[in-house]
């Protein structure tokens, strides 16, 4: 996954793929962006303008409402 495609993938699937990389042996959300070489923040901003947040204890995107 490079910055292109984070920029232009639908943001539910890229929810989904992340999440999938994560479960698949990325120990954090920073272990995993160190890998592709991207920007955790404007990850995040992305993830969070389409109601998804990070949740660090399941290390997981989730919807808002669920973190909460």
């Amino acid at each position: 996954m490079n910055r292109a495609q984070l920029e232009q993938m639908d943001p539910h699937m890229l929810m989904s793929v992340l999440n999938s990389k994560l479960r698949a042996g990325f120990e954090s959300l920073e272990a995993l962006m160190r890998a592709n070489d991207l920007e955790e923040v404007t990850l995040v901003y992305r993830l969070k303008q389409a109601g998804y947040l990070y949740d660090e204890e399941q290390n997981q995107f989730r919807t808002q409402e669920a973190t909460c």
